[in-house]
Formats: C-alpha cells, sequence, structure tokens
C-alpha cells in the first residue's frame, strides 16, 4: 500500500509499505477512503514531537470501509463505512470509565499522561495513521463510528477530530449564542479575502 511517511524533519514522502494485519482479535483493518491533514501534522513535520520515528504514517483524521475484523470484533463487519477518531482508546480503563478517552491506560506503553493517537509519533502509542491505504484499528468496537447513509464522508472526516476540537474549544471558552469573537487570522469570516486586520464574526 502507499503511505505518507516521515523520513525526518521537514521531510515526508510517499513510501510503499505492508497492508497492516490483524495483531489482536478486537482489531480491524480499514481501507481509507477520505483523510485529513491537521494543524498537529506540522508539530511533526517540523520535528518537534519528541520519538518521531523514520518510516512513521502521518494522518489521525480518516474514514474508511472495514476490511477486515478480529474474532472478538461485534459491532463491525467488513463493507460497513466508518469514521475512526484521532484517539484510541479501550472503554474500560479508569480514564475511559470517566470519559476521558485522551487518557486511556492500555493504549500507549510509552507514557501515562496520553493515551494512544493515530499517526502521532511513538509518544502516543507509535500507531500508524491514516494518511495510507490501509490502517489498524485497535479496539474496533470502541471507537469507530458507522456512517450514516445520508452523511458524506467528506462531512464525516471532520467530526474525526476538527469538529469536535473546535466544539471542545468553543465550550472551554464559553462561547454562546450571540457571542462575539475577534478572528486575526489571514482570512476574514465568510471571506476567502486575506485580510491583516482581521473581522469580527458572531456565533449563533
Amino acid at each position: 500500500m502507499r503511505a505518507m511517511v516521515y523520513r525526518g524533519p521537514y521531510r515526508v514522502r510517499v513510501e510503499e509499505k505492508d497492508i497492516p494485519p490483524i495483531e489482536h482479535p478486537n482489531d480491524a483493518i480499514v481501507r481509507v477512503t477520505c483523510a485529513a491533514i491537521c494543524g498537529s501534522d506540522l508539530h511533526l513535520y517540523h520535528g518537534l514531537i519528541p520519538d518521531t520515528r523514520v518510516g512513521h504514517t502521518f494522518g489521525h483524521e480518516f474514514t474508511g470501509v472495514v476490511e477486515r475484523v478480529g474474532p472478538s470484533v461485534e459491532n463491525l463487519v467488513p463493507g460497513d463505512r466508518v469514521m475512526v477518531p484521532f484517539n484510541i482508546f479501550c472503554g474500560s480503563c479508569f480514564f475511559c470509565a470517566r470519559g476521558l478517552y485522551s487518557n486511556c491506560h492500555n493504549t500507549n506503553p510509552n507514557a501515562s499522561a496520553v493515551g494512544g493517537i493515530y499517526g502521532y509519533s511513538h509518544t502516543t502509542g507509535g500507531y500508524d495513521g491514516g494518511q495510507a491505504e490501509y490502517v489498524r484499528v485497535p479496539f474496533a468496537d470502541v471507537g469507530p463510528s458507522k456512517i450514516p447513509e445520508w452523511m458524506e464522508e467528506e462531512d464525516a472526516v471532520l467530526l474525526t477530530d476538527a469538529c469536535p476540537t473546535g466544539y471542545q474549544g468553543a465550550e472551554m471558552g464559553s462561547i454562546k449564542e450571540a457571542t462575539w469573537w475577534w478572528c486575526s487570522g489571514p482570512a476574514r469570516s465568510g471571506s476567502s479575502r486575506p485580510s491583516r486586520r482581521g473581522s469580527w464574526a458572531r456565533a449563533g
């Protein structure tokens, strides 16, 4: 299969890699149909994330079709369209039981403060990511969600990281209906034209 892999700071390239096998009974192999590039990938690209190893496949935002499942997987079957969240979690440890899935104790043997994340270095477990044709998805009964028939994959992929991250940011910032905030990025809200001054935007 083809995959986007890390070759060192400021160096990534598409390479041929083996299609990942089923390693555990609760694994699924997903054929990627839609993947996104996250701003967080720039931290990897710039060499800022510890233990990013040469050959590691990037990508933690992806959707796909289930190709194979391990013998313990009950909720997915080959052919299911799924969206896969960026973090990998078991669903049953101390943190998962409290809804703190990003701190899962059973998915990252390399740290105690963060769980597993697809395509985000060995600091977060060393799991190859979704900027590839196939991905091994651990704990397949817990993380992936089936994509409804009415939903396009281009929309579903936003639910794997970008949308929930933005929602959490809005929630943490106490943004409510009719709240105004200042947008100071390179483009004005609702416009593709660049603006050095930024603009005001309204929620709701």
